[in-house]
């Protein structure tokens, strides 16, 4: 089965709709390994990533703003310059061209591990104001006619749970996000 998942990627990458030396890991790759160099750089222009690919500057372009578009690169702007580095979502170790599902998988579930984390954080703070009602209530004597304020409270608690479990499950996928390239590396090609 090993074999049968490595002579897949490979033939999906060779046969995908980019040339098997440009592939979109292999222009992440470019920045990747700058980024791991301790000189500082942050961001490359689109000639500086151009240069190490076999395309154009305008055909580099042109894709990294298809990957600006699925959220795996950032732009700034430097005059008339672009300036290219990756997003906080997208894995920082250099990805071997066949893993390229693999990195995208990671990504995606990376920012989805983030949007999770956003829910989880408004649920639970909904719980809080819940429960902070519920419990001073008795204290306060609102009139409102008709609420159960232990109802109140065992939705806030209910609320304070379904929070957790979001943000354990949030927890969860940006851990595997995170090392999803490293383990498929070491599983598929090693």
């Amino acid at each position: 089965m090993r074999n049968n998942v490595r002579e897949y990627l490979v033939t999906e990458v060779q046969n995908g709709p980019n040339e098997p030396n440009d592939t979109d890991e292999e222009i992440l790759n470019i920045i990747r390994e700058e980024l791991q160099k301790s000189n500082g750089v942050e961001y490359l222009t689109t000639g500086e990533i151009a240069d190490s690919l076999s395309i154009q500057s305008t055909q580099t372009g042109n894709r990294l703003n298809d990957l600006l578009q699925d959220n795996r690169v950032e732009k700034r702007r430097a005059g008339q310059t672009d300036m290219w580095t990756l997003s906080p979502s997208e894995t920082r170790t250099v990805v071997e061209p066949q893993l390229t599902h693999f990195a995208k998988s990671s990504g995606q579930l990376r920012r989805l591990a983030d949007t999770l984390r956003v829910i989880a954080k408004d649920v639970v703070v909904s719980a809080f104001i819940l429960m902070l009602l519920a419990v001073s209530n008795p204290a306060v004597g609102l009139p409102l006619p008709g609420v159960d304020w232990d109802v109140v409270l065992a939705v806030g608690y209910l609320l304070g749970m379904a929070g957790g479990i979001l943000f354990s499950t949030s927890a969860i996928f940006a851990l595997v996000g995170q090392h999803m390239p490293t383990v498929a590396k070491s599983v598929l090609l090693e």
